[in-house]
């Protein structure tokens, strides 16, 4: 939970910390006592970037060249 509030709070990165949010919550068992917690910052952060509007594809795409090759 901790990573996923510094990317989404701190760089501002709301997908990304909702990605590395949604991959702890699959490993948790729920007996966690930040489970609730982890739930509700989930919802929190899936608001915030509904209000946020559409991300525009470039920025979810990388182009060929991204990978190295030139």
């Amino acid at each position: 939970m901790e990573n996923a509030a510094r990317q989404a709070d701190a760089r501002g990165e709301e997908r990304q910390g909702l990605k590395i949010l949604e991959g702890a919550l699959k490993r948790a068992t729920g007996d966690e006592p930040e489970f609730q917690a982890a739930q509700e910052y989930r919802d929190e952060l899936v608001e915030r970037i509904k209000e946020s509007g559409p991300q525009p594809e470039n920025s979810q795409r990388s182009s060929p060249n991204s990978m190295g090759t030139v």
